[in-house]
Order: C-alpha cells, then structure tokens, then sequence
C-alpha cells in the first residue's frame, strides 16, 4: 500500500523523468569560480609584509611552539594578507619568517594585538635589524 514501483515493462523515460524531478527539486550549487570565492575577513585584521631581504621569505604566525604559514613574500617585494579569525584568539600574536634557503628563521617579539588591525612587518637584508608597527584600523 503506497509504494511506488517502477516495472520492468515501463518505459526507460519513466526513470529519466523522476532522476530529472529529484534534481530539480535539490539544492542549487553555484557553477564556475562563484562556488569557491573566499570570505569576507570578519574584523579586517590584515598583515603587510615589505621585503627588502635579497630572497624569498615564508611568513608564520606562531602559537606556542606551533607555527601556521601565512603566505609568502618575493624579494623586494610587499605583500598583503588576510589574518585568520582562528588565528586572532591570543592577546598576542607573533610571527616569524623564514627565508627559503639554508639561513635560518627571524622570529619578531610578541606584541599586543586586538581586532581590526593592520600589522606592517619591514624586512631588512639583516633580519636581526628587521622592524614592525601595528596599526589600528578606523
């Protein structure tokens, strides 16, 4: 009583027309790049990185003894990142870069931070003289 059953003997276009209806009927899923566009950043927090290093330079953030990669900077190059929500649960942030290479990795003081931010790392060729300056969006 109440089932539905598709027989042998019915027409293949029976099957075609119900596949066509369930889809129809599902969830529209955007096509082409619209379906993987990024968010927008939830507080704006933004880092900016000017590197005047002769090489390329890998950027973390750190967490403890965890390091997450933010992104990568070309020699004499500035480049401008989103920073993670997930990353700005600490009063402090931290970050380090790492040139690509056999030199080893600078990694700045904590500082301060909260939400709404812009943090501006300056690279130097000598990284130990390398600079920052946190600046608070209006």
């Amino acid at each position: 009583m109440g089932r539905w059953t598709i027989k042998q003997s019915q027409p293949r276009w029976m099957s075609a027309t119900c596949a066509l209806l369930l889809a129809a009927c599902g969830p529209s899923i955007p096509q082409g790049d619209l379906a993987f566009v990024p968010a927008a950043p939830e507080d704006g927090s933004r880092l900016i990185v000017h590197n005047d290093y002769a090489g390329e330079m890998d950027v973390f953030m750190m967490n403890g003894s965890i390091r997450t990669r933010i992104g990568s900077v070309a020699a004499g190059r500035t480049a401008s990142f989103r920073i993670p929500g997930s990353l700005l649960i600490r009063p402090e942030l931290q970050f380090q870069v790492d040139p690509v290479g056999p030199v080893g990795a600078f990694t700045y003081r904590p500082f301060a931070v909260g939400p709404g931010i812009t943090i501006e790392l300056s690279l130097t060729p000598a990284l130990q003289m390398s600079s920052y300056a946190v600046l608070v969006n209006q």
